[in-house]
């Protein structure tokens, strides 16, 4: 909500009094579209937001934005302490209060009937050999979004790189000495759609996620396709699921964020870590929510494989 006001109330040293400012008008969320709580749920959820923004029980609609009438990251930390609290919120994460800002759709959440039943095995079976199943596959490729069509590329004996003419290259600023070159071959592999990372999904700020290497981005978004395609997605947090990936040093940490614009505005410590490589796999658990073991796999070129087995 916007307030106008003609000028900022002030302290007697020149700062802005946060105490004196106005509050803001909230009964204008509460015209047409207004729909207030009816079930035991909808009402206990109502007093909760009440409790946590300071407003009054009949301010607090079922579709209002909880971030547009007053909430912000510190109290969505209170406020997921407070749903944990109650049995049908009980495994709540911060990402969920993103993706489900409204009473509506946190009760909407807990409705799975339109979902795919999945047949999960809760048997453990012990074995003395060291045989892996493997239940779910997702990646992204140059030419190949999905595991699918990196088949079709490999079976009809295509190739996913893409060769730039020299006027791509000028274009891209690559110099005269190197395209004049005989050895050099201009040529890229490209995954596709790595700008389409949703930050608020994940519950981190864009700036955070423009920070952050498009490869961990993408490594995000697959751990999260794998668990889906293999049924554990929403019940990931009842089971011991760990994560153990490699990676390699992040180029982009050196030649996009040193190098950037706003390289004099960011914390170099912080940045440093959340691309680095050793954390890769606890962050997918931390983003995640997954309470198994998170080990950082680096064994150059054999690190993939020898992450499965």
């Amino acid at each position: 909500i916007l307030l106008s006001l003609d000028s900022f109330p002030l302290t007697v040293n020149g700062k802005l009094d946060r105490h004196s400012l106005p509050d803001p008008d909230f009964d204008i969320l509460q015209g047409e579209d207004y729909v207030g709580p009816t079930t035991e749920l909808e009402i206990k959820l109502s007093q909760i937001y009440s409790e946590i923004l300071g407003l009054a029980n009949d301010r607090v609609g079922t579709d209002h934005n909880f971030f547009r009438i007053g909430g912000n990251s510190i109290l969505s930390i209170q406020l997921r302490n407070k749903l944990v609290q109650l049995d049908e919120f009980k495994h709540i994460s911060m990402t969920d209060l993103f993706k489900y800002d409204t009473i509506n759709k946190l009760i909407r959440s807990l409705q799975y009937d339109n979902q795919t039943v999945y047949k999960l095995q809760n048997t453990v079976i012990q074995t003395n050999t060291h045989e892996v199943a493997v239940i779910g596959v997702s990646g992204a490729f140059s030419g190949a979004d999905n595991i699918m069509k990196l088949w079709q590329l490999i079976s009809n004996q295509e190739q996913g790189i893409r060769f730039y003419s020299k006027d791509e290259c000028r274009d891209l600023k690559v110099e005269e000495a190197l395209l004049s070159d005989p050895n050099y071959i201009p040529v890229a592999g490209l995954v596709k759609d790595i700008e389409l990372f949703d930050p608020f999904f994940w519950g981190m700020s864009p700036n955070e996620a423009k920070q952050l290497d498009p490869q961990i981005r993408k490594f995000l978004e697959h751990c999260w396709f794998v668990l889906e395609s293999s049924g554990y997605i929403h019940q990931r947090r009842d089971y011991n699921i760990g994560v153990f990936a490699g990676s390699g040093n992040s180029n982009y940490f050196y030649n996009h964020v040193l190098q950037g614009k706003m390289r004099s505005q960011i914390n170099i410590w912080d940045v440093s870590v959340s691309n680095s490589k050793d954390a890769l796999a606890t962050k997918a658990a931390f983003f995640l929510g997954l309470s198994g073991p998170a080990h950082s796999i680096n064994t150059a070129c054999s690190t993939g494989l020898v992450s499965v087995v």
